[in-house]
């Protein structure tokens, strides 16, 4: 069917991916990876993950890595909390 004609119109069958895409987990926002443990409290920020890059430390608890939308996020990371959300003071 031309694109064009396909608004509106339902698929015949059920499409199955052969794979995750992408095949890692990476932050859909600009933020800071944390674990949930340090949900509400001051941690060091220990690094910065860029899109296109693997950072090779690790989110221990009380740090966080600033990270970029796309990137993958680090070992340990269990939540972007995004950057409006954040307060920065010093290098916390």
């Amino acid at each position: 069917m031309p694109i064009d004609r396909a608004l509106g119109s339902i698929l015949d069958e059920s499409l199955v991916a052969d794979r995750d895409y992408p095949p890692f987990h990476r932050a859909m926002m600009d933020g800071y990876a944390v674990r949930l443990a340090d949900a509400g409290r001051q941690v060091q920020v220990v690094g910065e993950v860029p899109a296109g890059m693997q950072w090779e430390g690790s989110i221990q608890p009380g740090a966080c890595a600033a990270i970029m939308t796309g990137a993958l996020c680090p070992p340990g990371t269990e939540a972007i909390v995004p950057k409006e959300d954040v307060q920065l003071s010093g290098g916390a």
